[in-house]
């Protein structure tokens, strides 16, 4: 049965999602086209807000700080999905890519709580990953917003969007069936020293290549970049 921790962030996720998305339908015409700029920008950050002062009056220390990144995470899945279905052409492929990077570090933290409960903590969401974990994503979102305004028209490929969602998709598949083949073994920490309970996987994905979570992220990596190029439901430039 998954502990504790990981029911809270599934709980978490799943509630925040749901309720920006009840936010939402109850804000904006079902039949009409909404701001995107004016509505995420101040709709989200109201309403994460409010979320965060809920969540500090029932929670409290590790429950507290696992319930407020997987409701955070929750909401930007629910924008993501927002932006690629109702934004402009040329928008709705960042509302992917906040899609898969969301569920990504949702799933990491997830995953972890199946496999290794010892080992869990708010790092295994790896939203801090590493600084220049950091600057790739910031230099991601600068880029596409750059050719977002200056060239629209490289967003509206719809090939490498495919190529980037299957790169994706495939990715995360393989990197969490690693985490869970390898289960109290694997960690999101280099470990420079053999501790008594750690044993060679070699079954499995790992059967396949050493380090299969290693190439599941480098795949998922570079397919958010290709997705990030491109509108799978080409609309028009507005």
């Amino acid at each position: 049965m998954l502990p504790y921790p990981g029911r809270l962030s599934v709980f978490c996720f799943c509630t925040s999602s749901s309720f920006a998305f009840i936010l939402f339908l109850q804000l904006i015409p079902i039949h009409s086209r909404f701001n995107v700029y004016e509505n995420i920008l101040w709709v989200f950050p109201l309403y994460y807000l409010i979320l965060n002062l809920v969540l500090m009056i029932f929670l409290r220390g590790f429950a507290l700080q696992i319930a407020i990144r997987a409701s955070f995470l929750g909401m930007i899945f629910a924008a993501g999905i927002f932006i690629q279905l109702l934004a402009t052409s040329t928008l709705q492929p960042f509302g992917w890519y906040m899609c898969f990077m969301s569920f990504f570090h949702f799933s990491e933290f997830l995953a972890i709580a199946a496999t290794d409960h010892g080992n869990l903590s708010v790092k295994s969401f790896i939203l801090n990953h590493s600084p220049a974990y950091n600057i790739a994503a910031v230099t991601s979102w600068v880029e596409f917003f750059t050719e977002w305004y200056f060239w629209p028209g490289l967003k509206l490929i719809r090939s490498a969007s495919y190529i980037g969602i299957l790169m994706c998709i495939g990715g995360e598949a393989l990197r969490k069936a690693a985490i869970f083949t390898a289960a109290k073994n694997f960690n999101h920490i280099i470990q420079s020293e053999k501790k008594d309970d750690h044993v060679l996987v070699t079954h499995g994905v790992y059967s396949l290549c050493r380090h299969p979570s290693y190439v599941g992220w480098f795949y998922w990596s570079i397919g958010t970049q290709f997705q990030n190029s491109s509108a799978i439901f080409r609309r028009g430039m507005n």
